[in-house]
């Protein structure tokens, strides 16, 4: 027994392999033939002259100096972009300041309107204490007279 096997060729295959072959070659022919037959002709350009009046070195000038204005050009468009950067950005801190602001004086409003009811219930509550007080002493002395001076003698006196 040998170590190799032997395929036989498959000779349906084979033809298979032969006949797309030959479609494929003649697919291409026809691809060649359309592309010499559909190909464009030649560019018929009126003529014109070319260059103008100015010479070599006037041009070679010319050309340079528009290229100076370019440079100069995109030089002075990122500065205008550059500006209005920066007002943008201004704009933005100042609305933002006066939001701020805005805040602080509705806060400091709102301490003031705090402070006030504040004084207005301390001196409603002063008041009321005040009543109070001057009525327990009117309840302790007599009727009479509210302006009687009582004699009690040196014991009750601190001096």
């Amino acid at each position: 027994i040998s170590p190799y096997v032997l395929i036989t060729p498959n000779a349906t295959r084979r033809k298979q392999l032969q006949q797309s072959k030959l479609i494929a070659k003649k697919e291409l022919d026809d691809l060649k033939r359309w592309k010499e037959e559909h190909r464009p002709g030649p560019i018929k350009l009126t003529p014109q002259r070319l260059g103008g009046k100015e010479s070599e070195d006037q041009a070679r000038q010319k050309q340079q100096m528009v290229l100076m204005q370019s440079k100069y050009q995109q030089k002075h468009k990122r500065e205008e972009y550059i500006r209005t950067k920066k007002a943008a950005e201004e704009a933005e801190y100042m609305r933002k300041k006066e939001i701020q602001r805005e805040k602080a004086e509705r806060l400091e409003a709102k301490k003031r309107q705090d402070e006030v009811q504040r004084r207005k219930m301390y001196s409603e509550d002063q008041y009321y204490k005040t009543n109070e007080l001057l009525n327990r002493l009117d309840l302790g002395l007599p009727k009479s007279d509210s302006c009687q001076i009582v004699n009690r003698g040196p014991e009750s006196t601190a001096w």
